[in-house]
């Protein structure tokens, strides 16, 4: 998730970087290892690849590693991996985790290992104690709770921005076209995030500035939708933007998805919503 927990991290590579002369560098995996082990119970993500490679530069990481996470290195000893990944490949000489940090096959790494293996191969080992926000410890779980009870400024508190969504848009079935009020649609997995509902959000990727919207984030059960869509009306904004890649920044929770009587059940509440969404808007700066 690239969360306040781990900008505690980043920030501590950081400074020894600088200390160092060295570049900061972050290891990943993909897919996740709990995703390759539980892959019949996947968990919505926070962040996608390319989301995280874009925050990290944005922070000023100088290099990100990413392994694929397969049987072989679910199968790799944590002294294998330490002497073949950290050692030999990248010449680490300081390494920078959370206290509770397990690696290996069948997590039998440690702090306590890497520390005895730091001493044999001259690296130091610096560990960072969790991180709390609002009262509460700072993990992509939490965030993922917040986020499936709709607390968006949890969320924002516990991951140090607003929650995200992106990708390509796509053409859709032009109905709100045909209704007066075009949306940008992207595809989605229903797994790919927690969030249900409709939200006035941002949008980042057209004409440089954030432009105001409206989001309905879901299955569209009124017309029987076959697709999980993040379905965003733009404010004042009527241009062709298929095939452009957009992120929407969700600013808060208006209301849930539900099934209306017919279409046009459906058409007066989203001029409702619309209306509602430029009202929050004219209530909340947009640079807060």
């Amino acid at each position: 998730g690239v969360h306040l927990g781990h900008h505690a991290l980043i920030n501590e590579l950081k400074i020894l970087g600088l200390r160092y002369s060295l570049p900061t560098t972050i290891m990943t995996f993909e897919p996740y290892p709990w995703e390759y082990f539980q892959a019949s119970n996947k968990l919505p993500r926070l962040t996608t690849l390319p989301e995280k490679l874009e925050l990290f530069e944005n922070v000023g990481i100088d290099r990100v590693v990413c392994l694929e996470f397969n049987r072989d290195l679910a199968n790799t000893s944590p002294v294998e991996f330490v002497n073949d990944y950290l050692v030999w490949k990248l010449k680490v000489r300081c390494l920078v985790l959370g206290a509770d940090f397990r690696f290996g096959k069948d997590r039998a790494g440690s702090i306590d290992s890497l520390n005895k293996l730091g001493m044999l191969h001259d690296f130091d080992v610096i560990t960072v104690d969790e991180v709390m926000s609002a009262g509460r410890r700072v993990s992509s779980s939490g965030i993922r709770l917040a986020l499936q009870n709709k607390d968006l400024d949890l969320a924002r508190k516990l991951l140090g921005r607003r929650y995200t969504l992106g990708g390509t848009v796509t053409v859709g079935d032009q109905r709100g076209r045909e209704w007066g009020f075009p949306t940008a649609n992207i595809d989605l997995d229903a797994k790919d995030t927690p969030l249900r509902g409709v939200f006035a959000v941002l949008v980042h990727g057209l004409e440089g500035q954030p432009q105001m919207g409206i989001t309905n984030l879901g299955s569209r059960p009124t017309v029987s939708g076959q697709k999980f869509l993040l379905e965003t009306h733009i404010f004042d904004f009527n241009k062709d933007i298929y095939g452009e890649k957009i992120r929407v920044e969700f600013c808060d929770w208006m209301r849930d998805e539900r099934k209306f009587d017919g279409p046009a059940a459906l058409k007066e509440q989203v001029k409702k919503d619309i209306q509602d969404v430029r009202n929050y808007f004219e209530l909340n700066t947009r640079d807060d």
